[in-house]
Order: C-alpha cells, then structure tokens, then sequence
C-alpha cells in the first residue's frame, strides 16, 4: 500500500495532494497485553510510539489521522472478548 500510494506528485509533493485531507484509522492488533505496552512494560515502548512512523506521514500527506483502533492480549483473547472489540470496533465505524 504505501509503495502504491505515497508517491511523489500525487501523494505529496509540490503537485501532490490526492490525499489532502482525507481521514485514515489505523486498526492494529497486539498479541501482548496493554500492560506489555509501557515504557516500563515488557517491550520498553508504547503502541502510540509502535505506529509513530505510520502517523509521520500525515506531514507529507495532510492525510488526518483519527484515534486508532488498537486491540491489546489479541492472544488471549476469549470469544467474548473478541465478540466485544468487534462490537466497539463497528460503532467506530458507523460513528464515521
């Protein structure tokens, strides 16, 4: 997608602004659990600062990145629990 996407003259550029803009929401799963995801966690980082490098390309892009979707413990993740983020994910979806 993004070697696709973010090209010079259409996606960014001084003739680029396809995607001037327009919203992008990032949806990620994590295996880990959110407590994993502190900088005193078990990976030293956050997942703001994991999708970091994918966010910079709003200021290329003028894309406008929304509050991402994010799913934490996706490896432990009961049926219930699946049940529920798939539940918060489409009300994210249709509050668009």
């Amino acid at each position: 997608w993004f070697d696709a996407v973010l090209e010079y003259g259409w996606a960014y550029g001084s003739t680029g602004n396809a995607l001037r803009g327009k919203e992008v929401l990032l949806v990620a799963s994590f295996g880990a659990g959110a407590e994993d995801y502190q900088l005193d966690g078990r990976f030293h980082t956050t997942v703001e600062e994991v999708l970091k490098p994918i966010a910079t390309i709003q200021y290329h892009t003028g894309l406008l990145f929304l509050e991402p979707f994010i799913t934490t413990g996706a490896l432990n993740l009961s049926d219930e629990g699946l049940n529920e983020q798939v539940k918060e994910y489409l009300n994210v979806l249709s509050a668009k």
